[in-house]
């Protein structure tokens, strides 16, 4: 396996024309909403009870006694882009818009609040609609950690040359322990057995 600098994430495509419109999240019905959260200057007005069933951080913050957050009217989320708190709120809300475009910002956020339903639907989004290359795929779940996804990658792994496909032009060192553990036990299983090679000079 060759060498590189570093891995880097993939690169989308651009969005496609026609593209469903955003779920709106700004507040037009009152009775649905019972708090709002500003993410990067944006305002989502959403159901605490709602979030709450979907993530124990929200459960926490909104009903544990000791957070001031519990009786704020408006609470600030850092760490994540209004993209992706718009996208997560759409996968918890039976709304699907994911792509290779936010498909990052949406499993940052999933990841983040322990959110199981939507990271079970974005690694779905990568194993049966990503464009991604299997390498990008790869990399990808690296990065983030998805432990389901880079296993049933893996999984489909038969040959030394599918497995240097998958791993690139990067040098394992690249990725986390977990993952380099991963590749050794693939590489391992695949060469089981086989004679070493002999060069004759």
């Amino acid at each position: 396996m060759s060498s590189a600098s570093s891995s880097s994430a993939p690169q989308p495509d651009s969005k496609p024309s026609g593209a469903p419109k955003p779920m709106d999240f700004s507040g037009t019905d009152p009775s649905l909403t019972d708090g709002v959260v500003l993410v990067a200057g944006q305002k989502f007005h959403i159901s605490k009870t709602h979030l709450a069933r979907h993530s124990m951080f929200f459960e926490t913050m909104f009903f544990e006694k000791g957070f001031q957050e519990a009786n704020q009217k408006i609470v600030e989320l850092k760490e994540v882009s209004a993209e992706g708190f718009q996208i997560f709120l759409e996968l918890i809300n039976g709304y699907n818009r994911l792509s290779d475009k936010n498909i990052e910002s949406a499993i940052q956020c999933s990841s983040m609040w322990q959110s199981e339903i939507p990271l079970k639907k974005c690694t779905k989004f990568l194993q049966k609609k990503s464009k991604f290359s299997i390498t990008e795929k790869f990399l990808l779940a690296d990065k983030l950690d998805l432990i389901a996804l880079k296993k049933s990658i893996i999984k489909e792994v038969k040959t030394n040359a599918d497995l240097e496909q998958l791993v690139g032009s990067h040098d394992v060192s690249v990725f986390k322990p977990s993952t380099v553990e991963l590749i050794a036990r693939k590489s391992l299983e695949i060469n089981r057995g086989q004679p070493p090679v002999i060069t004759i000079t």
